[in-house]
C-alpha cells in the first residue's frame, strides 16, 4: 500500500515538474543535430569529392585577382595612414602555382618609455573597467582580462630582454598573408567534411563556400593593414596580442560564424 502511494506521489511530482524538452514559452526544443542519426546516400559522395575539386581548380586564377586587389588596397592605405613603407611582390607556394602576392615592407621598433608606461595605464584601466561588466556578460570580462594578460606579458618581455625579440613586423605580415592564402585554398575541402555531407542543396553548398572565400579575401587584407598600422605606431609590443587573438584566430572564428549561419539553412535532412 505504501509503495503504491509512494509511486503515485512520485508520478504527481514528475507531472508537476516542467518538461525539459520545452522552451520557456512552451515551444518544443528540437533534438540537437549532433545526436541525430542521418541518412548518407552514396550518391552524395560525388558532391563531397568533386565540388571542392572544382573550387580548387577555379581558385588558382581567382587568387591572382585577389593578389592584385590586395596590392592596390595596401598601396592606397599606406598613403592614407602615413605609414612609411612600400609594397613589393613575391612568389607564393610551389613553382607550379606561380602566384605573385603583394607583401608589406614596413618596419617597427621596440617600445620606448612613454609608450611602455602608456600601455601600463591602458591595461590597468581596462582590467578595472572589466570589473563593472555585469555577470551575464562574464565571457566578455574573461576575454578582456585574457587580452590584458597577454599584453602585460609582452610588456614584461620588452623590459627584461628587448633585444631577444627577432620577429619583425614584415615577417608577421608575410606569415599572416601566407596563412590566409593557404586557408582559402583548403577551405572547400574543410567544407566537404563538415557541410557537404549534409543534405543541403547543391546551390546552398556552392553559396556557402563562395561566401566563406569572399569573407576571407575581404577580412585578411583589412586585418593585415590594421596590424601594420598599430604595430608601426605603437611598437612591436602589440605584436603578440594581435598575433594570438586578432590574427589568424579571428579569421577562423569568422569562418566558424558563417558556418553556424549556413547550418541554420533549411536542408530537408531526414533524421531519426
Amino acid at each position: 500500500m505504501n509503495s503504491k502511494l509512494d509511486g503515485k506521489a512520485l508520478h504527481g511530482q514528475a507531472a508537476a515538474m516542467p518538461d525539459s524538452r520545452l522552451k520557456y514559452f512552451g515551444r518544443q526544443i528540437p533534438i540537437h543535430r549532433a545526436i541525430h542519426n542521418y541518412h548518407f546516400p552514396r550518391s552524395r559522395l560525388k558532391t563531397v569529392f568533386f565540388l571542392p575539386l572544382v573550387f580548387t581548380l577555379l581558385s588558382w586564377p581567382a587568387l591572382k585577382l585577389v593578389a592584385i586587389s590586395w596590392g592596390y588596397f595596401f598601396d592606397f592605405w599606406i598613403t592614407k595612414l602615413g605609414v612609411v613603407g612600400s609594397v613589393s611582390s613575391g612568389t607564393y607556394g610551389p613553382a607550379w602555382l606561380n602566384l605573385e602576392m603583394p607583401y608589406l615592407n614596413i618596419s617597427a621598433s621596440a617600445p620606448d618609455a612613454s609608450v611602455w608606461w602608456g600601455m601600463i595605464f591602458v591595461i590597468v584601466f581596462t582590467v578595472g573597467a572589466s570589473s563593472v561588466i555585469p555577470d551575464r556578460y562574464l565571457p566578455l570580462r574573461y576575454f578582456i582580462r585574457l587580452c590584458a594578460l597577454i599584453q602585460f606579458s609582452s610588456l614584461i618581455f620588452f623590459v627584461l630582454s628587448p633585444g631577444a625579440f627577432h620577429y619583425t613586423l614584415q615577417d608577421h605580415l608575410m606569415g599572416f598573408e601566407t596563412t590566409a592564402i593557404f586557408l582559402m585554398m583548403v577551405l572547400p575541402w574543410i567544407h566537404a567534411l563538415i557541410y557537404y555531407i549534409f543534405e543541403f542543396s547543391l546551390s546552398k553548398k556552392i553559396l556557402f563556400t563562395l561566401i566563406s572565400l569572399l569573407l576571407c579575401s575581404l577580412i585578411a587584407p583589412f586585418l593585415m593593414m590594421i596590424h601594420a598600422y598599430l604595430i608601426y605606431k605603437y611598437s612591436l609590443m602589440l605584436l603578440p596580442l594581435l598575433y594570438f587573438i586578432f590574427g589568424f584566430l579571428f579569421l577562423i572564428m569568422a569562418c566558424i560564424s558563417i558556418y553556424g549561419w549556413a547550418m541554420s539553412w533549411n536542408s530537408g535532412q531526414r533524421i531519426s
